[in-house]
């Protein structure tokens, strides 16, 4: 069922209302028409405020039957030339279309203004014939810009929205199918011979599962506009998700200093996806065999450190380097990355507490 306000009942009510103003000022000019030059500007009148109805859709259309109208009534009176129609058409094709296409509908107005001169108009009516167009497409082009500028500021956003969740899924499944890979291939290789340590790998493999499908849940529900059933992955959850590399063989030392102050929740989120992109990276790519996580919370910033013994080299790609530099820059902050002379991989990430983007959330 339509909206009672919808466009087109929209459209109806401008062109009638057009039609039922016009009208009896053609009958009552002063000095005015009569017989057959009544009916004729009365018609041309009619059609001329009736096409208003096809603006919004073929507005170049209604505005060469504006002008056509109008030169007619200009030649019948030259004080009912356009009556304020051939105006709004000007405004409403510079509002929809580019200046290059609207302009020629302008210039087209214009030109009938030379028309009233000799039509018997004065100066001043002359004057009125091309302010009036030039003032109505003005403002159409004024209503077109700011259009095109939303719409940029919504595509923006939709980009951004993309590449959001583009990093959340890539982290969610780059490192939980990491830890199912590496524990299905431990598992396999003792499953006869150690059937418990076999276990404790599918122990983990359940583990990585499980949460992998309660993130994906959860950004379903963000992107489908539901309420998350489960809240967004914090340094609290720091502890498991370092057990859950572990349990691949890997060693993860942990140093949190932290003043028990919760964080932002996009500073919080943004800490723990760096952190868990460095140990995928430090568990996929750099064969490492020990790695240390410095999490520290100044006045101002939250420090976040990750350093590995492997070869120093980060994934093929060099997407998740990617996305991790996006989200300390996209709250103000900065990360740097690379091989430490010491050797193994070293990622670092300083992430103000306080940005626009924070005060904007």
């Amino acid at each position: 069922m339509r909206h009672r306000f919808s466009p087109e009942r929209i459209d109806a009510g401008i062109a009638s209302a057009g039609v039922l103003l016009a009208l009896p000022l053609v009958a009552t000019v002063p000095g005015g028409l009569s017989g057959g030059r009544l009916a004729l500007g009365l018609a041309l009148t009619a059609i001329q405020c009736g096409s208003l109805y096809w603006l919004r859709r073929r507005p170049e259309l209604v505005t060469a039957i504006c002008v056509a109208t109008g030169a007619g009534l200009i030649a019948l009176h030259p004080y009912v030339g356009s009556l304020g129609a051939a105006n709004i058409a000007v405004c409403g094709l510079a509002s929809a279309r580019p200046p290059r296409r609207s302009l020629v509908g302008l210039a087209a107005m214009v030109a009938l203004a030379p028309l009233n001169l000799t039509a018997g108009g004065g100066v001043a009516q002359t004057l009125l014939a091309v302010a009036g167009p030039a003032l109505s497409w003005a403002f159409g082009e004024l209503v077109r810009m700011n259009q095109v500028r939303r719409c940029e500021r919504l595509e923006r956003v939709r980009v951004g929205e993309r590449e959001r969740i583009a990093r959340e899924l890539h982290d969610v499944i780059a490192h939980n199918l990491a830890v199912i890979v590496l524990q299905a291939g431990a598992g396999a290789d003792v499953f006869d011979a150690q059937p418990e340590q076999a276990r404790a790998a599918l122990r983990a493999i359940d583990g990585a599962g499980r949460s992998a499908l309660g993130e994906l849940r959860r950004l379903l529900a963000v992107v489908s506009g539901d309420e998350p059933r489960a809240p967004a992955p914090s340094l609290a959850q720091l502890d498991a998700l370092a057990a859950s590399v572990r349990a691949t063989g890997l060693d993860v030392e942990l140093q949190v200093e932290d003043d028990g102050e919760p964080l932002p929740a996009l500073v919080d989120l943004a800490a723990y996806r760096i952190v868990q992109e460095a140990l995928t990276n430090a568990l996929r790519h750099a064969h490492a065999t020990r790695v240390q996580v410095r999490v520290r919370r100044s006045t101002d910033a939250l420090a976040v450190e990750v350093l590995d013994d492997g070869s120093g080299t980060p994934g093929p790609g060099g997407r998740g380097l990617v996305g991790m530099r996006e989200r300390a820059e996209r709250l103000g902050g900065a990360l740097e990355a690379g091989a430490r002379t010491s050797g193994g991989f070293r990622v670092a990430a300083t992430l103000p507490l306080e940005s626009e983007l924070i005060a904007a959330r």
